[in-house]
């Protein structure tokens, strides 16, 4: 990934883990940090990616309380 991608990726997580905290949504802000923690090593960020797309999609599935 082009390291400014990597900075535009860093900018969004961060706004998405600030609104995480706004609605509750604990396990996502989980999955947002450790994805950010991934973006700021070398390589891929692999099963952290995954991780948090399989959150976001488990969240996006649940139904409404």
């Amino acid at each position: 990934c082009v390291a400014g991608q990597h900075e535009a990726a860093r900018a969004e997580l961060h706004r998405l883990r600030a609104a995480c905290g706004f609605c509750g949504a604990t396990q996502l802000a989980i999955a947002v940090e450790a994805l950010q923690a991934a973006l700021g090593e070398p390589g891929p960020p692999g099963a952290r990616l995954d991780h948090f797309l399989a959150t976001l999609d488990r969240l996006l599935i649940q139904d409404p309380p």
